[in-house]
């Protein structure tokens, strides 16, 4: 079954040892941060050390910039790295 969530409305413990897969559309403010919405998820996935908690997650991620800046995308790629350190595939 197929769920749509904002980023911002989940828990982070709504990641933790999630088993299947998950599509990230994920939109980048300014250079490399998140929009407002997802600052919460940002400040954790900065933070926090994964251990190994995405060993069951698959991910895509799509992630907008504007180009104009040098980290266009930053928030998607900010993601896309913790989620590899968490084992994701």
């Amino acid at each position: 079954m197929a769920t749509i969530s904002n980023i911002g409305d989940l828990a982070h413990e709504d990641y933790l040892h999630y088993r299947g897969t998950i599509i990230f559309l994920l939109s980048t403010y300014g250079d490399g941060n998140s929009p407002s919405d997802g600052e919460k998820f940002e400040e954790w996935i900065l933070k926090a050390d994964p251990n190994n908690y995405f060993s069951y997650m698959y991910y895509a991620i799509i992630a907008f910039g504007n180009k104009s800046f040098k980290n266009h995308c930053g928030f998607g790629l900010k993601t896309e790295k913790f989620l590899k350190r968490g084992g994701a595939k």
